[in-house]
């Protein structure tokens, strides 16, 4: 069985859709740990079954003297020894997937070893589990155990994500090989013979089928964060379009009821309708709050500039094969393409000693008719930005030493609707505020907020902006459609009026800005693990 990864940066995002239905939600997310680089060491993965049940059990190894609460024990020093029970946590907490949609976020491991002189814990994970068949569709399942981050000791791959997987088919076995190894493999730096060293991974299999197979996976493969190139201009993106490339079968777009967006495929338990994705990036007056969080480490480009720079904004991904053709091919002059494909409607932007958010404001009023021909504003959209200071709180400030450069930060952003167009007309304008987080600390405590109460909404929180016009403008909302009727099914989608046809063919990018308020602008650093919530989230 080999150490196998299967999973893109991006299925790190999509696994995320299906969180998007919970309005309201607010959890803490794990950061405690984090300031001081990675704990894992090791692990691997072994099963026994009973028909489609199956018993997983995860022999893993992690740093003993891990500053949490949930690696304390009964030994002198406080930290865990033999009988103990502690709570896997990191940087991100470690989970178990099953392959099947099914996952275990809380992993308990009884302490089989541990040393104190060379600093590590060892011991197992349980946890069953019972497969709707012996198999998935004829293919093995792929369980998995993942997490972040590995040992800050480590020559290569340090404080980066661990991946490791093993396949289950009942119909081949009811058990499956077995692998040991030390927590600690001590090899020369080079033989004398000139070789590079080796060492031997003891291994068996109980069915006595074959050799077991043994694989080193490339580093690509196992969850590495994703660098990003300012030179290079290098960026990844998610297409946004109402469509999905065209496909009448996607759910979530025949009805213009939200709660019908964002219905769950029945094919697929563990999912939402891309429709309500979108509709959460681009700014829908019936979508109160989302929160956008994840992991940055930003860096200072060797050709010199400023470290860092956008990290996410949605904006065109035009040129990509597959695309909605109204949006494939560039056409920055036409309002109609900027509106619907390049506007952005939200961006994070961290540098050194900052964050900024925020979004674009469409100008369609500020648009022109020269000669009979329509001349489009120029920019065609204005940037309204709050910006975030990391020295703002005191203790964000100390453990980062005021500045962010080369050092791994969580970054949670809030966004709240203060405002929208009313379908009587009576109200035009769109209002958006923001809320920054750094590693849990909340920023611009003191100053903000400044904004006054919007009438029928909550009252705003700590930290948070003041409302900032857009990402819509006045003359785009209300009354836009004949009859003030619009629908979001595909066939209309398109072309019902400007209420819904506003960034329904964009993408989400990450690394990258390609709104319409200024030049295209590309980041310098790392991202890992960044994910997308509906509803106000505590972090």
């Amino acid at each position: 069985v080999g150490v196998r990864g299967r999973w893109p940066v991006v299925l790190a995002l999509a696994s995320a859709l299906c969180l998007l239905v919970l309005p309201g939600a607010s959890a803490q997310l794990a950061v405690a740990g984090a300031k001081n680089g990675g704990t894992y060491r090791y692990g691997h993965i072994h099963w026994t079954s009973q028909k489609n049940e199956v018993e997983f059990t995860v022999e893993a190894v992690f740093k003993r003297s891990n500053p949490t609460e949930y690696f304390s024990g009964t030994a002198a020093d406080g930290f865990a020894q033999v009988g103990d029970t502690i709570t896997l946590t990191g940087r991100e907490h470690p989970r178990f997937y099953f392959g099947d949609d099914g996952m275990v976020n809380i992993l308990k491991m009884q302490v089989k070893a541990y040393s104190k002189a060379e600093d590590w814990v060892m011991g197992d994970v349980q946890i069953k589990h019972t497969y709707p068949g012996p198999s998935d569709n004829g293919s093995p399942w792929l369980a998995s155990f993942r997490g972040c981050c590995r040992s800050a000791q480590l020559a290569n791959n340090k404080d980066s994500e661990w991946v490791i997987a093993a396949e289950v088919d009942l119909t081949q076995a009811d058990m499956s090989p077995r692998a040991k190894l030390l927590p600690v493999v001590s090899v020369p730096f080079r033989p004398a013979d000139g070789s590079l060293p080796k060492i031997k991974v003891p291994a068996a299999d109980p069915m006595n089928r074959h050799a077991v197979e043994w694989s080193l996976a490339q580093p690509w493969d196992v969850g590495n964060a994703a660098y990003f190139s300012r030179q290079q201009k290098s960026f990844m993106s998610v297409p946004l379009q109402a469509d999905f490339n065209g496909s009448p079968s996607v759910p979530g777009f025949s009805a213009t009821s939200t709660g019908a967006e964002c219905t769950r495929d029945p094919n697929n338990l563990n999912s939402v309708s891309p429709g309500c994705f979108y509709r959460l990036l681009r700014t829908d007056s019936t979508l109160q709050a989302m929160t956008v969080e994840g992991w940055v480490k930003i860096q200072r480009p060797q050709a010199g500039g400023e470290p860092g720079g956008y990290v996410l904004s949605v904006g065109a991904d035009s040129g990509r094969d597959g695309l909605n053709a109204e949006c494939s091919v560039r056409d920055p002059a036409n309002r109609d393409w900027v509106n619907k494909c390049q506007i952005s409607t939200f961006y994070i932007k961290v540098n050194d000693t900052y964050i900024a958010v925020g979004h674009d404001l469409d100008r369609a009023g500020d648009d022109r008719v020269v000669n009979g021909a329509p001349v489009i504003a120029s920019p065609a959209a204005f940037k309204r930005e709050a910006a975030f200071r990391v020295c703002s709180h005191p203790t964000a400030c100390t453990e980062t030493g005021g500045s962010l450069t080369g050092k791994w930060v969580h970054v949670a952003v809030q966004r709240y609707k203060r405002g929208s167009p009313s379908t009587d007309g009576t109200s035009r304008t769109w209002y958006h505020s923001y809320r920054v987080l750094l590693n849990g600390h909340v920023l611009e405590i003191t100053r903000y907020p400044g904004g006054s109460r919007v009438a029928g909404e909550v009252d705003y929180d700590p930290g948070e902006s003041d409302k900032l016009e857009g990402p819509r403008a006045a003359n785009t909302g209300a009354g836009c459609c004949p009859g003030g009727v619009c629908t979001c099914s595909v066939a209309s989608a398109w072309s019902c009026g400007c209420l819904q046809k506003f960034q329904v063919g964009g993408a989400l990018i990450f690394g990258a800005y390609k709104g319409a308020a200024q030049d295209e602008s590309f980041f310098e650093g790392h991202l890992d693990e960044w994910r997308m919530w509906h509803g106000d989230r505590a972090a």
